[in-house]
């Protein structure tokens, strides 16, 4: 599928300006036969299937997203939709979209009048799965996503329960200028040792002129600069939440430490600048950046920049390599009619199978199922593997709780952090305290 004549639709500086979310549903292959229920398969296989059935009762599923420019295109989304209905004639899709800045209170102002989408996606199941508003898997799907999705089975599985199909998530890994590094003399980089070496690369990187930074050796003003330094603390050993989550930790050393080397890139090293726009990588202004897979095809597409990925390296040589790849979850309304419920899932088995998982990874999307990722990493280029398989051998699902309430405190604090204007201790106490108080008022949840 050509996916050029998608993405120009796209409007790329609009994208790196500050939207967060990455792309949901992409090009999916038309499936030859239909998913039907069965126990996990002892090796990560793609779920059996049926042959086509006709005859049955008709099944509208209405699916709730997130809309905005990175989501995937209307066109493909459509695609997916036909594909699915070519084997399943009985079923009709209906979609419903919201700008991230909305979609939760949209979702749960429906959730509340029983109006909600039969599918919708989430990012803290345990928050829905409390309130009653997500089915439980069936036996046999519970089954599938415990035994074929690795690490990212962790998040729906909730109090004994699994409660949706991992789909599409936040990984990010540093993105590396090619023609900058060879000008500087640094060749092509696979890997970097530890965070002092890229320092030292960024500070070979940097330009000035008349004591300002022409070209950022790192990128420090970005879209999503709060995950990309969630990132680090990760790699740095460090967790948000302690015990069962019911405190959020984030004044500790771990924390100190990633917020700190980020500061001192535009601080202190002064190889970095706040006064970058966001999208100077793509202009080719920018040496190294952290971004997401959902980028690589978005930066293909709108930029002229020759670039590379490598993975966030560890703290110190030796270190243990983890990054943030928490995915989103598809859950299935728990107030929708069975017959719909039966085929959600169906279709939310489908969606993640092999053949779209391949699919999905080729137009840049995360997958989640073992297998996909087994298959698509032989069958994507260079820079998609490295992704692919970051994501496969070296991910840390993202604390499950309170993720909103983690991304809504800290972009203000952190970002004066950043400007100078603020101690990366005083912030962490501040954000810290800020989110105990939301626990305790019962904030995140719904």
């Amino acid at each position: 599928m050509d996916t050029k004549k998608y993405l120009r639709r796209r409007d790329f500086l609009r994208i790196a300006g500050g939207v967060t979310a990455g792309a949901l549903l992409s090009a999916c292959v038309s499936p030859a036969k239909t998913p039907t229920p069965s126990a996990a398969p002892s090796t990560p296989e793609t779920p059996p299937t049926a042959a086509p059935q006709v005859g049955k009762a008709e099944v509208t599923i209405r699916i709730a997203q997130v809309s905005g420019p990175v989501m995937a295109p209307d066109q493909m989304i459509t695609e997916c939709f036909d594909a699915y209905k070519k084997a399943n004639p009985h079923v009709k899709f209906e979609r419903e979209t919201a700008p991230f800045a909305d979609y939760f209170q949209k979702l749960g102002l429906g959730l509340s009048s029983k109006t909600a989408a039969d599918i919708f996606m989430v990012n803290e199941v345990w928050a829905y799965a409390e309130a009653g508003h997500l089915m439980p898997a069936p036996k046999e799907y519970t089954e599938d996503i415990r035994a074929n999705f690795g690490a990212a089975a962790k998040p729906p599985d909730y109090k004994g329960n699994v409660y949706g199909y991992p789909f599409e998530g936040g990984l990010r890994l540093c993105l590396y200028n090619k023609a900058h590094f060879k000008e500087a003399g640094l060749g092509e980089p696979t890997a970097a040792q530890d965070w002092n070496q890229l320092v030292d690369w960024a500070k070979a990187l940097t330009k000035t002129k008349d004591g300002e930074i022409t070209q950022e050796g790192w990128k420090v003003t970005q879209a999503g600069y709060w995950i990309c330094v969630a990132e680090w603390f990760w790699t740095a050993g460090g967790e948000f939440c302690t015990g069962d989550c019911g405190e959020f930790k984030l004044d500790q050393p771990a924390w100190m430490q990633a917020v700190q080397w980020w500061a001192d890139m535009a601080l202190k090293h002064k190889v970095a600048s706040t006064k970058f726009a966001a999208d100077t990588f793509a202009k080719g202004q920018s040496s190294m950046t952290v971004d997401g897979l959902f980028s690589v095809g978005q930066l293909r597409e709108f930029s002229q920049v020759d670039f590379g990925a490598f993975m966030i390296p560890p703290q110190t040589s030796g270190g243990q390599f983890y990054h943030d790849d928490g995915p989103w979850m598809y859950g299935v309304n728990a107030a929708a009619k069975p017959e719909v419920q039966a085929e959600a899932w169906k279709f939310l088995q489908w969606l993640t199978n092999d053949e779209n998982g391949v699919s999905f990874s080729k137009n840049c999307i995360s997958v989640y199922r073992q297998s996909a990722l087994d298959r698509a990493i032989k069958e994507v280029d260079p820079i998609i593997r490295v992704f692919l398989e970051a994501s496969r051998d070296h991910m840390h699902p993202r604390t499950p709780k309170y993720w909103r309430n983690w991304v809504t405190r800290v972009q203000g604090p952190l970002a004066k952090v950043f400007l100078g204007e603020l101690g990366a201790e005083e912030m962490a106490k501040t954000v810290e305290q800020q989110i105990n108080e939301d626990i305790k008022q019962g904030a995140g949840s719904l």
